[in-house]
């Protein structure tokens, strides 16, 4: 805290005007917006459009800098929210430094700049698909690539060049310069390899979680109650990647350019904790998720009346019970936090509460173990229901779509068991060598933290089972049609076809 930090009076009138609280949210429902058409926008361009391949590459770079900047603007929506609400009676702690903002400034910039150069680029490839006597595709294709490359390059320098000769010495104490240890910390290459892999992994999270939604919604045999819940895991984990890819990418700018400025790295724990808050809330959603898919399998289980109206009004309370808690977990982990101190991420707990670090992960650990034990049960106890059902086709029908969704359920259960497994026994294994430097440490922790690879393979693993269960159905259907058989033939083909 310092007067750097505190709001003026203008500020803070601008901050707690019900006028700036109105146009956030409006914001955030454009932000919303953009998020859902923009799904539906690029399956249409590349499934349903007479667009040329050489247009579709602008219109999707076009798209990928729009979802971008809403991206950035709408986090930054949500801290001044936060602040109006949570904030208001720390007047010293509303501003943020220009060091700390100068990053996610420059990537607006370079994403605004970068719509605006799609749409020149754009007006440039159809001009040469016009007037060129020669336009074939690979031709166009070629063209458009180098136009893209063109944006790409000039949209990364927009804000640099608007931030040139800015030294953004707001604020530079001793208090807030880096030590020794962070600057080995960041100068690691074990660091920029490690963030560089969670960004591909964040990458693959996106691009996989929009053909999930697709598949999940049209070709799986998920009732629409599990479906919802399916589709708030994926959303708690896509938020969790968008937060954890936007800090990954601050610490990989600050490793190629801000190395020779040591009390510019660290960032102020008041800053981080709306940050911190809001991606742990996004990892306890994950998992709790996950137990909800759990405990909603168990009632269309145990049930013994589970129709439309009934299965809605549970799969809500166990949203809005995996909303409530999920959204109380960060400032739980922050309770009687003063946040004055730096750290070197908003990725990791403040110097003060990091004693909480493991007891919070070791939690998460317990809860997919959870998880993992009942499905199996579940599962069990619905194969063991089936056979005692053989004969009334309804019923017998209604538990294999059980055993098949809880299949599902055990499946992504046992990968995310797995590795929140790895990461608790690799952090225990590190702590356990006496020999290792902290240095040292913190460039191999690093490396076991999983939760982002957890995020990726939940959409993964989700169309591999819909796809691997509509390939047995189609292959056992397929035999069965195509196949002359007697009687007895027949009846084994029945028991095949109902999982027997």
């Amino acid at each position: 805290m310092s007067e750097v930090t505190c709001a003026s009076l203008i500020e803070y009138e601008r901050l707690i005007s019900f006028n700036f609280l109105i146009s956030q949210i409006v914001d955030l429902l454009a932000v919303l917006i953009t998020f859902v058409a923009s799904t539906f926008a690029i399956k249409m361009v590349m499934t349903k459009s007479i667009f040329e391949n050489s247009t579709i590459i602008l219109l999707i770079l076009n798209l990928f800098y729009a979802i971008l900047y809403q991206i950035i603007y709408g986090i930054e929506a949500v801290l001044v929210i936060y602040k109006h609400f949570f904030m208001r009676d720390h007047r010293c702690d509303l501003l943020q430094l220009e060091s700390t903002c100068a990053p996610y400034l420059k990537t607006l910039l370079g994403c605004a700049s970068g719509m605006i150069l799609c749409d020149t680029g754009l007006i440039l490839e159809r001009t040469f698909a016009t007037f060129s006597k020669d336009c074939k595709s690979k031709k166009s294709v070629l063209f458009a690539s180098l136009i893209a490359v063109f944006i790409i390059a000039l949209s990364t320098q927009i804000g640099r060049i608007v931030y040139w000769d800015d030294t953004l010495n707001d604020f530079e104490s001793m208090n807030n310069c880096a030590t020794a240890y962070d600057l080995d910390r960041l100068s690691s290459w074990h660091l920029v390899i490690c963030q560089s892999v969670h960004l591909l992994a964040i990458l693959i999270t996106f691009i996989s979680s929009f053909y999930a939604i697709d598949i999940v919604w049209r070709k799986s045999i998920f009732q629409r109650s599990t479906q919802f819940i399916i589709f708030l895991n994926l959303l708690y984990a896509n938020l969790h990647q968008i937060s954890y890819g936007i800090e990954a990418s601050q610490l990989l700018y600050k490793h190629f350019f801000m190395m020779d400025q040591p009390c510019k790295l660290l960032q102020y724990d008041a800053d981080c904790a709306p940050y911190f808050s809001f991606l742990f809330a996004e990892i306890a959603g994950m998992f709790l998720c996950q137990t909800g898919l759990v405990v909603e399998r168990a009632c269309a289980t145990f049930l013994k009346t589970y129709k439309k109206t009934k299965r809605m009004g549970i799969t809500v309370i166990i949203s809005l019970v995996v909303l409530s808690i999920s959204a109380c977990t960060g400032p739980f982990l922050l309770w009687n936090d003063s946040l004055t101190g730096y750290s070197f991420s908003c990725l990791s707990f403040p110097k003060t509460s990091f004693n909480k670090t493991y007891p919070f992960f070791i939690t998460c650990s317990i809860v997919t173990f959870f998880n993992l034990i009942t499905t199996i049960s579940i599962m069990r106890y619905n194969k063991k229901e089936e056979y005692a059902t053989r004969f009334k086709v309804g019923v017998r029908f209604r538990k294999r779509e059980a055993i098949e969704s809880t299949e599902t359920v055990c499946f992504l259960a046992l990968s995310q068991f797995i590795l929140m497994f790895f990461y608790c026994g690799g952090v225990i294994i590190l702590i356990c060598i006496k020999s290792m430097t902290l240095v040292n440490f913190s460039s191999w922790v690093v490396w076991v933290y999983s939760v982002p690879f957890i995020a990726m393979m939940f959409p993964i693993l989700l169309i591999y089972r819909i796809q691997a269960a509509r390939a047995n159905r189609v292959l056992i259907i397929k035999s069965f049609a195509e196949s002359k058989h007697t009687q007895e033939d027949h009846i084994r083909q029945m028991k095949q076809t109902w999982g027997e």
